[in-house]
């Protein structure tokens, strides 16, 4: 049986020391808009993106830069149900982001509305000023995240006049998020950004239900198998659910995916090994982890080269 909490261990681990920062959050702070407004407009850099210009005008975000952006909203106050803001402090600067939670009834328009504009500007609007020029990564359908340089005067200008609150359940939302996700994949089964938003949370989320995440993740290798991700998601649902062999082929399958996360697969993979009783391997591959971050010289890799190096020990034993 594979060591489940030796993998989940040696996991965490790594996160926490590579991810080490003077990051400082806040408590989190709940607003309605009540009869204020808040709109989400296409936005381009130039008017030589824009086909019809009688359909757009020219607006100057906080740092003075120009964009072209269309009259028609995409997303408006009748779709949002709430903003959550919360500080955090990086080093001795205290920035804000923004979390815009959209009602329920509104989830599927908004999702459709904004599949057309992913790798677009999407223009967001407060108080007839332009606050933020994001490039749209991803369809929006529950939320949708604002951060980067918000300061307290631009937090001020975004949240004069709106009306604190407490915030809702999220737990409940959460599970109405996954049920409604489980509604459109089922419908959608050639939408893999769904399958990838619907596995992620049951890959990482509190369900933590692998087996569910496991046959999504399987269903996006099947029809797009340059997912890079994919794989190690999968050889980590895979080593969850005590399918060893699997999980070490799917390892495999990511070391060549993502060679700049070598480092880690092969501390995976030797700690597969050794559940198998597999300990030449399991040597072999944790030293090679070794040496890749040795080699990389990754900041703040210190402490996590030598929790390898105690665990090669304790494999050598």
């Amino acid at each position: 049986m594979i060591h489940k909490m030796r993998i989940r261990w040696i996991t965490i681990a790594l996160m926490l020391l590579l991810s080490q920062s003077s990051v400082t959050y806040a408590q989190e702070r709940y607003y309605l808009l009540g009869k204020e407004q808040l709109q989400f407009k296409l936005a381009a850099d130039s008017f030589e993106e824009v086909k019809t210009p009688k359909d757009w005008e020219e607006m100057f975000d906080f740092d003075g830069m120009r964009y072209q952006v269309k009259k028609k909203a995409i997303i408006d106050s009748s779709d949002v149900e709430g903003i959550a803001i919360d500080s955090f402090t990086y080093g001795s600067k205290e920035e804000y982001s923004l979390t815009i939670y959209f009602k329920k009834d509104s989830w599927d328009r908004v999702y459709d509305s904004t599949k057309g504009t992913i790798g677009k500007r999407l223009a967001v609007i407060r108080n007839n000023k332009l606050f933020s020029v994001p490039l749209v990564r991803d369809a929006i359908d529950a939320s949708t995240g604002i951060s980067g340089g918000i300061d307290s005067t631009k937090l001020k200008t975004f949240i004069n006049g709106l009306t604190p609150a407490e915030s809702p359940d999220k737990s409940t939302r959460g599970k109405e998020y996954i049920s409604w996700l489980e509604h459109r994949q089922a419908s959608n089964k050639n939408d893999l950004a769904l399958a990838s938003k619907l596995a992620n949370l049951y890959f990482v989320g509190g369900t933590k239900d692998y087996a569910k995440a496991a046959q999504l993740f399987e269903l996006i290798l099947q029809k797009d198998p340059s997912k890079a991700d994919t794989y190690s998601n999968l050889g980590t649902c895979y080593a969850a659910l005590g399918k060893t062999d699997k999980a070490i082929e799917m390892y495999t399958k990511a070391i060549a995916a993502q060679p700049q996360s070598e480092w880690a697969f092969r501390s995976y993979l030797a700690e597969l090994y050794f559940s198998k009783g597999d300990k030449p391997k399991a040597i072999e591959e944790m030293s090679k982890s070794i040496a890749l971050m040795k080699n990389a010289s990754m900041p703040g890799s210190e402490g996590a080269i030598k929790s390898l190096e105690r665990r090669l020990n304790e494999m050598k034993k």
